[in-house]
């Protein structure tokens, strides 16, 4: 998965697309001689199922973008540069934040934007806290409302908070939210359950 397009202040060359997310390529690698790129991880997956095909008899699968044979990817030193060099706007930038710079710059600037703040997941659940995106993974498995959820929602909610990169791009940040949606139900769920329980002994 590349980077998304939106968050360039002007649109990319279109060289530095991959040809598979249709993103900027991320960790771009040269996979032909012709130089065209794809993602790192983009170029894993092809490479993956050009192997479980049962394409034996070429051990490298063909070009996305000009069919031409391939070989042994290798970093494409010299796009990665121009995509660090690219100028890009905040992740919250609809919300009011005005920053722009280079892509090289972005990561560090998403862990001091003001705006860059973020719901609590539990929100539905009561939490009113409001976080950034490098905090939110943290408080999220100590969030107060947890205290009587039970030991294995948990457990299950910490795997998936590790899983995720917090500095993500909004795009990213999107998905995270769309993740955590099923686990908020569940929680939801766990907590009406334990209501019920312990009404149980007095309704006896």
């Amino acid at each position: 998965m590349g980077i998304d397009v939106d968050c360039f202040v002007h649109p990319p060359p279109a060289a530095l697309i991959c040809p598979i997310c249709t993103d900027i390529a991320s960790s771009p690698l040269a996979v032909c001689d012709e130089a065209h790129i794809l993602c790192a991880s983009c170029y894993d997956n092809l490479l993956k199922s050009h192997r479980e095909n049962g394409h034996k008899s070429k051990k490298y699968p063909r070009c996305p973008t000009c069919r031409g044979s391939t070989t042994e990817a290798d970093e494409s030193v010299l796009a990665e540069r121009i995509i660090q060099s690219l100028s890009v706007k905040c992740g919250v930038h609809d919300y009011g934040c005005s920053w722009t710079g280079n892509y090289d710059d972005l990561f560090k600037h998403v862990k001091k934007c003001p705006l860059n703040a973020f719901p609590c997941h539990h929100s539905k659940l009561g939490c009113d806290a409001s976080l950034r995106s490098h905090e939110l993974a943290v408080h999220t498995v100590s969030c107060p409302v947890l205290q009587n959820t039970p030991a294995k929602l948990l457990s299950d909610l910490a795997a998936i908070v590790k899983r995720i990169n917090c500095d993500s791009l909004a795009k990213h940040e999107r998905k995270q939210h769309k993740t955590y949606e099923g686990y908020l139900q569940a929680l939801r769920d766990a907590c009406k359950r334990r209501e019920e329980e312990q009404k149980e002994p007095y309704r006896a």
